[in-house]
């Protein structure tokens, strides 16, 4: 009999993480363990080890971004899986290059277990799991690299402006087309998304 394929799920909403660990186990797949943050997983895997990891983006603590790379330096032998609720090709692109086997959008889930098991499986397999086309992919451009550095410390649309000797509304007009780009449907959740989602290409410095 094959042994089952041990997973661990690092996602701090708790209803959402133990739905998901019970209905992975009525599909044959071991949860050995479940995490809040990327602290309390990191804990976990100093005790014993998963083949997969599912791994939220959005935690306390430590989230996603800065777990998948302590995971991609001492744990380069288990497969990681993202979850979230952002599906921007530039984002699933990125934890691609930094060794992640798969990235589910969590709307994916609602309904669709079975659609996870079978990516779980695929990923165990050898194989990797990104709804996105790599040729369709966008790239940001240079001044909107930079708006993004800017925003990620903190610096205010004046404050960008005067430093790219740009106008505060050319900042903004350039902070519309990067909401655009990603997906998101309010510029004025762009600083969070750019604080969360993890662009580590982009060279943006995390804040502690």
């Amino acid at each position: 009999m094959r042994k089952p394929i041990a997973v661990i799920i690092a996602e701090d909403k708790i209803p959402f993480r133990e739905t998901l660990a019970a209905s992975l186990e009525d599909y044959g797949i071991s949860v050995i363990a479940q995490a809040g943050n990327g602290l309390e997983l990191l804990a976990h895997l100093k005790i014993r080890e998963p083949d997969i990891i599912l791994l939220d983006l959005r935690m306390p603590e430590m989230d996603g971004s800065e777990t998948m790379n302590q995971l991609a330096n001492e744990h380069p032998q288990i497969k990681v899986i993202i979850l979230s609720y952002h599906d921007s090709p530039m984002v699933q692109d990125d934890y691609a290059k930094r060794g992640a086997k798969g990235y589910v959008c969590k709307d994916e889930l609602v309904g669709d277990i079975r659609g996870l098991v079978n990516i779980i499986e695929t990923v165990h397999n050898g194989g990797k799991y990104f709804n996105y086309d790599k040729k369709s992919n966008l790239l940001l451009s240079e001044r909107q690299k930079n708006i993004v550095r800017l925003m990620a410390d903190s610096k205010s649309k004046k404050e960008i402006a005067n430093e790219l000797k740009l106008t505060p509304d050319a900042v903004y007009k350039q902070q519309k087309k990067l909401s655009s780009l990603l997906k998101i449907k309010k510029p004025s959740e762009l600083m969070a998304y750019i604080l969360h989602s993890g662009l580590n290409f982009l060279g943006l410095p995390r804040k502690k």
